[in-house]
């Protein structure tokens, strides 16, 4: 058994020549005695050409990231 705990630290546009979400957050799987299992900490600013990231679509992709570090698989 474990608890997962999580903070954000930005989610946001931010405000420039043009707006672009900025997310940043971290994770951490704990173990019941209080080991740490597994911890993360992303953090993007989006930026399209043709295309604007949301904040909502940004975060996805981060936390599908972290998930994937899980098992090892491709960042």
């Amino acid at each position: 058994e474990a608890l997962l705990y999580g903070s954000v630290a930005e989610y946001r546009y931010q405000h420039g020549l043009k707006e672009e979400p900025s997310i940043g957050f971290s994770v951490r799987l704990v173990s019941r005695d209080g080991v740490v299992l597994w911890a993360s900490s992303r953090a993007a600013v989006g930026g399209g050409v043709l295309q604007r990231a949301s904040l909502t679509g940004l975060a996805q992709d981060l936390v599908t990231i972290m998930v994937r570090s899980l098992d090892g698989s491709s960042q």
